[in-house]
């Protein structure tokens, strides 16, 4: 895959806004302790939607949120402006993170989308998580 497929799936990911599955992943998050002074390194953030969800709650903490589509992190970034997100563009696989540790690394829909036998390595780079909860 390559990121003008991602750039292409932006409209959808719109028209689709915060969905059940979406909430339903946020609230999980919520029922495993997430809590207002959090470090989080959201892998694959797509337009910002479940960090625009995060950042309703993490307000003394820290989102560091990462996708492969530049139209993607742009429309995630001019619709939440939040002083504590910071979005990237990246390929997660060359990505060095900005703040560690991290407390939790979310990568919902995404290893699926890498090679099976690079899975670990956006984990392996952040060495020094607060407990290891992927």
């Amino acid at each position: 895959m390559s990121s003008p497929f991602y750039d292409n799936f932006v409209a959808r990911q719109i028209e689709s806004g915060i969905n059940h599955r979406i909430y339903s992943l946020y609230k999980r998050l919520l029922r495993y302790g997430l809590t207002k002074d959090m470090k989080i390194l959201e892998i694959g953030c797509g337009i910002g939607v479940l960090t625009w969800l995060l950042s309703k709650k993490i307000t003394q903490g820290y989102i560091e949120a990462v996708d492969f589509s530049q139209k993607s992190v742009d429309y995630a970034t001019t619709n939440n402006r939040q002083p504590n997100v910071m979005f990237t563009c990246s390929d997660i696989l060359q990505y060095e993170p900005q703040q560690t540790p991290f407390g939790y690394i979310l990568a919902f829909d995404v290893l699926e989308h890498i090679p099976t036998e690079q899975h670990a390595c956006p984990v392996r780079k952040n060495k020094q998580m607060d407990a290891p909860r992927v």
